[in-house]
């Protein structure tokens, strides 16, 4: 976590967000105490909005905020003295609130705003059993209620069965440590649209968490492979339950998109793409790339990846993956010591949930 910590600084000072900070807020001094002194003066700038947002935030909210970080949400399930715990959470609530304010192209009201509906769909939807349905006993440290042990098993059951037809994996990084998540071939015609919904967002956080830990916090960012070559349209999601995923990935993971590159599309995506490109903003628009033959993947695969070995998700085992893989590292080149798999939780019986 410290090394993460002092790797979040770095994310303070690229051009990108310091373009950000040409939109002024009005004229705000720091405090002494400021945790991240800036190095140039839109830094600073950037500084002072983003600590107007965090300050308008509420205690919980801030937590919450925080907890995007999979190493600081971690960090707080053990104990730790006030002061770094305080430090260590303004830090990754300002690190959050800069992702929103450029999602908001600067607009710090606008910021605020879907920042705090962030906080409550976190806390509502409770991704911090989502991140955990699959930990072990040994790495968990704190018990939870039976209606938690229920929503774990429900999670649980969901997650492999979605699974159980397509290969949803977190394999391989690009050039920058950003962790690639590869959507394979999806076989089931028939599908729970919350099970896919949950299965997609439970596989962005782990590689959101795996480029966190592969680049000691200053990436932030993944890249999707979709192979799209041999999902027939009658296996695919609806178009409702797609729009839903991407309405939830535009408003509560901002600036998380790298690049999403589709391989082998087939006629009826373009077709569904052309539907919901009217529902993305114009930079996820282009974030967006075809790769259609051989020769054309392959080219993309060198541009893109460390190690274009991992462009290959044949002979993927789903469930080594989902019980005996650390959330926060890929399936292969990140070899951890094996463990045992966490007995799959039932509905009704007791279980203390893991925190990875």
């Amino acid at each position: 976590m410290e090394q993460i910590f002092q790797g979040s600084f770095e994310v303070f000072d690229n051009e990108e967000q310091k373009q950000t900070c040409k939109v002024s807020s009005g004229i705000c001094v720091l405090n002494n105490n400021d945790v991240s002194p800036p190095r140039s003066f839109m830094s600073y700038m950037l500084c002072v909005l983003l600590q107007d947002i965090v300050n308008a935030l509420s205690e919980e909210e801030l937590e919450l905020c925080a907890q995007s970080s999979f190493a600081y949400w971690r960090s707080t399930l053990t104990k730790s003295s006030s002061g770094e715990k305080s430090t260590a959470t303004m830090i990754m609530a300002m690190r959050e609130a800069r992702r929103y304010l450029m999602g908001a192209r600067g607009d710090k009201d606008m910021a605020l705003e879907y920042l705090k509906k962030t906080c409550r769909y976190r806390q509502e939807t409770r991704l911090d059993l989502l991140r955990s349905c699959f930990s072990t006993q040994e790495e968990n440290n704190h018990e939870q209620n039976q209606e938690d042990v229920d929503m774990v098993a429900h999670l649980q059951s969901m997650i492999l069965q979605d699974t159980a037809h397509q290969t949803v994996v977190v394999q391989g990084f690009d050039k920058s440590h950003c962790a690639v998540l590869h959507l394979g071939n999806r076989t089931c015609a028939k599908m729970s649209n919350e099970a896919f919904l949950k299965t997609q967002l439970y596989m962005v956080e782990r590689a959101l968490a795996t480029t966190e830990a592969r680049s000691l916090g200053r990436q932030e960012q993944m890249v999707v492979f979709l192979d799209a070559g041999c999902i027939q349209s009658k296996c695919a999601p609806s178009l409702q339950t797609v729009k839903e995923l991407v309405s939830i990935l535009q408003k509560h993971y901002p600036q998380r998109l790298k690049s999403l590159v589709v391989l082998d599309p087939p006629f009826w995506l373009r077709t569904m793409y052309t539907m919901l490109s009217p529902f993305l903003d114009s930079r996820t628009r282009q974030k967006f790339q075809l790769a259609s033959g051989e020769k054309e993947q392959k080219k993309i695969f060198q541009e893109i990846l460390m190690d274009t070995s991992t462009a290959s998700i044949d002979d993927i085992d789903m469930k080594h993956f989902l019980t005996k893989v650390p959330f926060s590292q890929g399936y292969i080149h990140e070899v951890a010591p094996e463990r045992e798999s966490p007995p799959l939780a039932t509905a009704g019986q007791p279980q203390a949930l893991l925190a990875q």
